[in-house]
């Protein structure tokens, strides 16, 4: 993924994907060096199938870019990306590949290069996403019929109709880790109830709940065993999640400590995470033409990181909203800031949720219920549907 919007892994284009972005580039600006008030200079469109009936679109400019906008139009069917602050030399057209029959190039009056992207037939965006600190755009596209061209995407259709809609699209990955397991059982609470025991049944009813909404959903343990902090970061990392999301239960014996709690990494913890990165070669995405050393792949490094932790942060807000709303305790009304392991991921946006206290009677009592661990369960799967659905519609203006 190495980025919230990473549907599929990253794919090399076509030589011919690459020349024709060369041309683009030529085409766009002078080829004098680009000033803060030059035209942006697009330096690569391109268009390649995956194998599996989807296609991967690809603008990438020489600086960031905000407001890139997307959509869909039909008869006949095409995707329209504008790019603000662009402006083509020329006009043109250059072919395309998977769904993308061909793409067309023009500016627009009111100061955008459009790109408009012809299609073989009815498309859904599967995915979208922004890397590189906005200087690269990728849509995923897939093949629908008619009748998915307004399911949300987070919605799965009903099962019986899967079949005949045709392949679904792509989902959203969802990592969940039940904190502890195995030899290290964690917080024990009123009644002997074990934190590892607790854990586990609300990522098993969280995986049941996102995997009934469509989403593609991994556990890092599904029975009582022991993983090891940095491996389920190097789980996450290796399916490319767009969230992860880790369970626990608090404890404060001889104290009326009670309620839940959401944190994500703070400040300290991502100092932690660059040392760690070096230290065990994390690969993280910062563009291809990025020094593999040096100040400049630190600083892109940075701004991946804190566009993780920005969406850490929303997703963070949200889920304590949802969890209120659920009549679920609240401890803390605003996300904490911590550094846990498991939180290190400069390129996996993800967030701790401390369900309770396994000390107090109540929230004991609460956790090990299965109709209060439904509604809990269910309260978090309304925020990543929140989260999702929010960062669609801020992508797609």
């Amino acid at each position: 993924m190495r980025s919230v919007w990473s549907f599929i892994p990253l794919l090399k284009p076509p030589s011919w994907a690459a020349a024709a972005g060369a041309a683009l580039a030529l085409a766009c600006v002078p080829s004098s060096i680009a000033g803060a008030d030059d035209p942006v200079r697009i330096v690569q469109v391109s268009a390649q199938a995956d194998g599996v009936g989807r296609t991967r679109l690809v603008v990438e400019t020489d600086r960031p870019v905000r407001g890139v906008r997307s959509f869909l139009l039909s008869g006949p069917d095409r995707l329209v990306v504008d790019v603000p602050g662009a402006h083509w030399a020329r006009a043109g057209e250059a072919p395309g590949g998977g769904l993308a029959l061909r793409y067309r190039y023009a500016n627009r009056a009111e100061g955008a290069a459009r790109i408009v992207f012809d299609l073989a037939g009815q498309a859904a965006i599967a995915g979208r996403r922004t890397e590189l600190a906005g200087r690269r755009l990728t849509i995923i596209l897939s093949g629908v019929a008619a009748a998915t061209q307004v399911t949300p995407l987070v919605a799965a259709p009903p099962a019986d109709e899967r079949m005949r809609l045709g392949p679904p699209v792509r989902r959203p990955t969802v990592v969940i880790d039940a904190g502890h397991g195995g030899r290290d059982p964690g917080a024990i609470g009123v009644g002997a109830v074990r934190e590892e025991d607790v854990t586990l049944a609300a990522a098993l009813r969280l995986r049941d709940a996102l995997g009934a909404r469509g989403y593609t959903v991994a556990l890092t343990r599904e029975g009582d065993e022991f993983l090891a902090l940095d491996a389920r970061v190097a789980f996450a990392r290796a399916r490319n999640a767009d969230l992860f999301i880790s369970l626990h239960a608090d404890s404060a014996p001889g104290t009326d400590a009670h309620g839940a709690a959401v944190y994500m990494l703070s400040e300290r913890g991502a100092n932690r995470s660059r040392v760690l990165a070096d230290r065990q070669d994390w690969q993280v995405d910062v563009g291809d033409e990025a020094p593999r050393e040096g100040g400049v792949r630190q600083i892109l490094f940075d701004l991946t990181q804190r566009e993780t932790t920005n969406r850490s942060s929303d997703f963070a807000r949200g889920l304590i909203r949802r969890l209120e709303e659920s009549g679920a305790p609240i401890r803390y009304r605003r996300p904490r800031n911590a550094g846990f392991y498991v939180l290190l991921a400069p390129d996996v946006p993800a967030v701790l949720v401390e369900m309770g206290f396994l000390t107090h009677a109540g929230d004991a009592a609460r956790l090990t219920d299965p109709a209060a661990q439904t509604r809990f369960t269910g309260a978090l799967a309304d925020a990543v549907d929140s989260y999702f659905a929010s960062a669609l519609q801020m992508a797609s203006r």
